[in-house]
């Protein structure tokens, strides 16, 4: 019989590693001095109140525009069918994308793009 061993971990508040400015510490305590500096806070109210903007203010058109472009850029490589089924689930009203940031000292250095689709139960978000 196998056994499961576990490792110890100890939680560090980000401001005290070090690692982070005092904005960037300010921005992820969600202080009011950083707020006017950006509009929604990555979290689940934020991804929903980010989605009703997108919803009102990124036309039908747009998304098949979108879908267009993504599909000539990846028309030269070899992509997955997922990959394919996800680009092509962005002309669905309800799906949008979520961008992940990883930031080094607020510098933008990666960013990544995966079809979200709202889960069903979430009560909150209406369109």
């Amino acid at each position: 019989m196998s056994r499961i061993h576990f490792m110890k971990f100890t939680h560090i508040p980000f401001h005290k590693t070090g690692f982070f400015s005092k904005t960037m510490t300010d921005y992820l305590d969600q202080k009011e001095s950083i707020k006017q500096f950006y509009n929604n806070f990555p979290d689940m109210n934020g991804f929903a109140s980010q989605i009703q903007e997108k919803a009102t203010s990124f036309p039908q058109v747009t998304r098949k525009e979108l879908v267009t472009v993504l599909q000539d850029q990846y028309s030269n490589i070899t992509a997955s069918e997922a990959t394919l089924e996800n680009i092509k689930s962005l002309e669905n009203k309800d799906n949008f994308t979520v961008i992940g940031i990883e930031f080094k000292s607020l510098v933008l250095n990666k960013q990544i793009s995966i079809p979200f689709r709202i889960p069903s139960g979430y009560k909150s978000i209406k369109f």
